[in-house]
């Protein structure tokens, strides 16, 4: 048996909320993933409350990244806080309550770095991937079984493009994926021909240096990738940068700076949610500036509930709306 663990912007159709608690699942709320806890912020930043994972698990005990799924619970990948760790690994699916409602383990560890143990989302709601120090592992939450690995090579952080290909942020690269784990194509570099890092960059190109968080956003045709980066004296600044790239390509068109900034997010709305080792998560607009920080302490990992693209998923939202509007007008009558 396998199982698996981020933050999270919610659908109001799929809004759930917890009679005990004030933590819900909600349209208009941030998400965020941090030590043992969820932290749930109002649409202006303002912690609302926090939850900490209760229930049967035998994962580990930090909180890394979060993904809503399709069925509208929020999934939270659980690790150890050990490096390489193994064994203690796995993905806990949870309720608004906080309620651990069934785990898949991981037989590898996602700890490699602090930065590491992302999730995200296919289209489709249901298969879902879980990237770290092992490799990248693809999920189906319709069923219990244990995830597969597939791909080898470790990552910090993934997304998943509208025809199912995984973005994956390595150490030095950018890579894309079939969803069997085929590899497609893969950049080191960056090229500036707008020179939107005139004045800080001498080099006519970037490289791609201590890569963290990785978002694509299909309403902007958008790849977001956050790095440590590097310096060369005074001429050459490219540390701690978020960077907007032409759909998925080497062409930079949008740069800002967020100290060390770590996992990203974009719930498809033309938003970016940026975590941060040193920093509140922020949330910038598509041009990447900042319109808010998240609460007034660090938090890693970020999510949000993605808005639904036309087709399937969709078709699911509506559908589940249309049975919980069922239900409540038996209960009204």
């Amino acid at each position: 048996m396998h199982r698996i663990r981020h933050i999270g912007l919610a659908a109001s159709l799929l809004a759930v909320s917890c009679a005990a608690n004030a933590f819900t699942f909600d349209q208009d709320s941030y998400y965020a993933s941090s030590g043992r806890t969820i932290s749930q912020f109002s649409a202006n930043g303002t912690l609302l409350d926090t939850v900490t994972p209760t229930g049967p698990t035998s994962l580990g005990t930090e909180t890394r990244g979060i993904a809503f799924g399709g069925d509208g619970l929020m999934y939270v990948v659980r690790a150890d806080d050990v490096w390489g760790n193994s064994g203690h690994s796995g993905v806990d699916v949870m309720n608004a309550s906080g309620q651990v409602l069934r785990s898949y383990a991981l037989d590898t560890g996602v700890s490699g770095n602090i930065a590491m143990g992302n999730i995200a989302f296919a289209g489709d709601g249901h298969t879902f991937y879980v990237a770290g120090y092992g490799g990248v592992y693809q999920f189906d939450s319709q069923t219990t079984d244990a995830g597969h690995k597939i791909i080898n090579d470790s990552g910090y952080d993934l997304a998943v493009m509208p025809n199912g290909d995984l973005i994956l942020g390595q150490e030095y690269s950018i890579a894309r994926y079939t969803t069997g784990g085929t590899l497609v194509s893969s950049f080191r570099n960056l090229q500036d021909p707008q020179q939107l890092t005139a004045g800080f960059n001498d080099s006519t190109d970037i490289s791609l240096t201590n890569v963290r968080g990785i978002a694509y956003d299909a309403s902007t045709d958008t790849t977001y990738v956050s790095m440590l980066g590097y310096h060369g004296g005074s001429s050459t600044q490219m540390s701690h940068k978020i960077m907007a790239l032409d759909g998925f390509s080497d062409t930079l068109k949008g740069i800002t700076t967020y100290t060390y900034a770590e996992d990203l997010y974009a719930p498809g709305n033309g938003q970016l949610i940026a975590g941060s080792w040193v920093m509140p998560p922020g949330v910038f607009d598509a041009n990447l500036q900042a319109s808010k920080p998240l609460g007034d302490h660090d938090i890693l990992f970020v999510t949000a509930m993605p808005v639904p693209e036309a087709g399937t998923s969709a078709m699911m939202l509506l559908g589940l709306g249309g049975v919980l509007a069922l239900r409540a007008s038996r209960r009204r009558a």
